[in-house]
């Protein structure tokens, strides 16, 4: 399958702004299932430097600063990119087998993936966590279905409510109320994932 992915980002400040830095990361990569046949990132007005560089995980990234006034900012990304399907993809995968995959073992490979069990300032790993996610998590269901079905969940269980939380809210409290905005909900996913044995970010 051959697909046109056009992304279009779209700021208009209040007020003129001087000096800005910027980290996009919207180049597709490589991969086994697909190749990327063009890619054009054009940025309004234009910048002072850019820089186009793979991060440690192979994903492009482009910084670019603006160092002239401006009270708008376009950026837009084209890219073409061919598709094929692959022996097995991942989400097809008990979710078990996917957990059990990327175990820490001494003197084994290390898969990159792992890095990302752990918990981190804002997001625990906590049996809370893995009790409101394990219903959904059957020993052998596809672990695709399974994370839609707990997305789903957090969108039905929960109130999307300005105000009701701020940055330093524990995803614990957001449990327990049931309300928060969409910072919330994305450590809450993630602590329920990574609660189970499954790596997020």
């Amino acid at each position: 399958m051959r697909l046109h992915v056009r992304h279009h980002t779209q700021y208009r400040y209040q007020s003129q702004v001087v000096l800005a830095q910027h980290m996009a990361h919207l180049r597709p990569r490589d991969l086994p299932g697909q190749q990327v046949e063009f890619h054009d990132l054009h940025i309004h007005p234009k910048p002072v430097s850019r820089d186009d560089t793979l991060d440690a995980f192979g994903n492009w990234r482009t910084f670019f600063a603006l160092e002239s006034p401006h009270a708008a900012l376009d950026v837009t990304a084209d890219s073409v990119v061919t598709t094929h399907p692959t022996a097995e993809l991942p989400d097809s995968s008990p979710w078990t087998a996917v957990r059990d995959a990327l175990q820490y073992h001494a003197s084994a490979p290390y898969e990159p993936a792992a890095e990302f069990l752990f918990p981190s300032p804002y997001i625990p790993r906590t049996e809370a966590l893995a009790d409101y996610a394990r219903p959904l998590f059957a020993p052998k269901r596809p672990l695709l279905d399974a994370c839609h079905d707990l997305m789903a969940r957090i969108h039905g269980d929960f109130t999307y409510e300005t105000a009701s939380t701020d940055v330093h809210t524990h995803v614990l409290d957001v449990l327990a109320q049931r309300k928060g905005v969409c910072q919330d909900f994305a450590h809450l996913m993630i602590g329920c994932l990574r609660s189970l044995g499954l790596p997020a970010r």
